[in-house]
C-alpha cells in the first residue's frame, strides 16, 4: 500500500456546490495542497503546492491511497504521498 494523508469535510450536506480549500497537511502553517470539490456529481481535484504530494483527479476510488468516498455525513479524501 502506498502512503497517503486522509482529510475529511463534514457535514457533506452543508458543503457548497463548489469548494476550493488550501490545506496544510504537515502542520507547518503553509498550505501543501489545494483541494477543489464539486458536489454534484462528486468530483475532487487535488493540486499539490509542493513536491511531497501527488496530484489527483477522481470521481471515486483509483487506489487504496487515492480515494474519495462519502461515509455517512463525511467526505473522506485520501491524498497520495510521494
Amino acid at each position: 500500500m502506498d502512503p497517503f494523508v486522509q482529510v475529511a469535510w463534514t457535514p457533506v450536506d452543508k458543503l457548497p456546490a463548489h469548494l476550493s480549500d488550501d490545506v496544510d497537511l504537515d502542520g507547518d502553517g503553509v498550505p501543501d495542497v489545494r483541494v477543489a470539490i464539486g458536489s454534484h456529481p462528486l468530483v475532487v481535484d487535488v493540486t499539490p503546492l509542493g513536491a511531497r504530494y501527488r496530484p489527483m483527479h477522481s470521481q471515486g476510488v483509483t487506489s487504496f491511497s487515492a480515494l474519495i468516498a462519502r461515509v455517512k455525513d463525511t467526505l473522506v479524501v485520501r491524498i497520495p504521498v510521494e
